[in-house]
């Protein structure tokens, strides 16, 4: 997937001694517990949540969650602090500024002008606060070209990268650039920042990420807090999954949950830009009796040779309204690694071969399905489908990339006798107003939807 993010990506270094500061900005008290009416509703929802798992919150996991909310919050502090010193500087230098180092003013050939930057109201709304920030950088946004890639990811064209650790997720709008991601503070401790990739003010922290074998434990800056299995970024906050539901927390505002398929579950990997879209992948539950069961390995090897897949193990599902897509692809055909070794891409990987964007006619899916044979573009709200190609020889790998009229653009290689193929681009737009779009069967829906083979 092509898309936008991050040109300008600047994060701020926190003080030395900010990491012990409160939210109201008064020194840490020596006794423990929350010091105040937000940091007691946090607790109120950290232990909930826990309730939740059939766990209990001890004194000590408590006050370390407690220490990590309020070091997100003096480092929301001083990114702030650092904008407004900093507001005639670029954002390298203001980097160095925060670093202590020189920051060599004068020989700058140009200066970016900074907006004001929300104001840091200790006895404000923190999702109020939150929401000022985030609105901020969203509105210096413009469209952005993006490719994923082993270590992050590029925004128009440079490497994207966070000088307090190594970006491991993200999501983004190409539409408007922006963007949040997580960055690896420690081991088993991650920051979810947002920005924007034109934005000339700095990143800001939007939340922490805490991983220990119970799960992934997220919370906001404006304490919302919600634990699961995995937790994808998205550009207007983080859904996070559990094995039967999924929970989506956009910025300043409450968690609100959707229940999953019946054996289906988040899949680790998503290509496509969830906070634009409001779809994630799905992926079949597969017993471990399933994948040996000899009569249903016999049932799959006949697919492949009539070149069929029916085992629908890959779904596409709207965490807003429930509504899910499923897919013709066979997951036993879709393993391995991303990333090879050499650093290529795996196109066999299911990561590359499901990809979706945003459209002015609705979200729009782009799958190669049926063993690698057809590249099918899905009108998701709808279910409508057209063929954008078929080669029985197999298509590698396709790329989408955004248009200036709001549509996407479609380019694809194929391998046949061992020579590649290069196709023209198409318009997704275009494709569909010529072609007579087909809706699925009702059967093949009800088949999918029970996980039937």
């Amino acid at each position: 997937m092509s898309k936008g993010i991050l040109k300008g990506l600047v994060l701020v270094a926190g003080l030395a001694c900010a990491a012990a500061a409160f939210a109201d900005g008064t020194t840490a008290p020596a006794t423990p517990g929350p010091q105040n009416a937000k940091e007691q509703q946090l607790v109120e929802h950290m232990q909930a949540a826990y309730r939740q798992r059939g766990l209990t919150l001890t004194p000590e996991r408590e006050e370390a969650l407690l220490q990590q909310y309020r070091q997100m919050q003096a480092r929301a502090a001083d990114a702030q602090a650092m904008s407004e010193v900093g507001g005639d500087l670029t954002p390298a230098q203001r980097v160095k500024l925060a670093m202590g180092l020189p920051t060599d003013q004068a020989a700058a050939t140009t200066q970016v002008s900074q907006p004001e930057a929300p104001t840091a109201d200790a006895q404000g709304n923190p999702a109020d606060q939150l929401l000022a920030a985030v609105h901020a950088r969203h509105a210096q946004g413009a469209p952005t070209d993006f490719e994923w890639r082993p270590d992050g990811f590029v925004a128009d064209g440079k490497s994207v990268v966070d000088p307090e650790g190594r970006i491991v997720q993200w999501d983004g709008d190409g539409l408007s650039g922006d963007v949040t991601y997580l960055v690896q503070v420690a081991a088993g401790q991650f920051d979810v920042r947002f920005t924007n990739t034109h934005s000339t003010l700095p990143p800001i922290t939007v939340g922490s990420l805490y991983i220990d074998p119970t799960g992934q434990h997220f919370t906001s800056v404006d304490g919302q807090t919600v634990s699961g299995r995995i937790l994808i970024p998205t550009s207007k906050g983080i859904v996070m999954a559990r094995d039967t539901a999924i929970f989506d927390y956009e910025f300043g505002k409450p968690v609100v949950s959707q229940a999953l398929p019946p054996q289906y579950m988040v899949a680790t990997f998503q290509r496509g830009p969830v906070g634009t879209t409001n779809y994630v992948l799905l992926k079949r539950y597969i017993s471990q009796a399933e994948r040996h069961d000899p009569i249903e390995g016999v049932k799959g090897l006949f697919n492949i040779v009539r070149g069929k897949v029916t085992s629908n193990d890959f779904a596409l599902f709207n965490i807003k309204t429930g509504h899910a897509v499923y897919l013709a692809i066979d997951e036993p055909g879709t393993g391995g690694s991303i990333w090879n070794r050499d650093g290529r891409a795996n196109y066999q990987h299911y990561f590359w071969q499901i990809d979706w964007m945003p459209n002015p006619k609705g979200a729009t899916a782009v799958v190669l399905e049926n063993q690698f044979r057809d590249l099918n573009a899905i009108r998701l709200d709808s279910g409508e489908r057209i063929n954008v190609r078929h080669r029985a020889m197999g298509i590698e790998r396709f790329n989408v990339y955004p248009l200036a009229n709001g549509s996407f653009g479609i380019s694809d290689s194929g391998t046949k006798l061992g020579t590649r193929m290069q196709d023209e681009a198409v318009d997704i737009n275009t494709l569909f107003a010529n072609e007579e779009a087909v809706r699925p069967k009702s059967g093949t829906d009800t088949a999918a939807a029970t996980g039937s083979r």
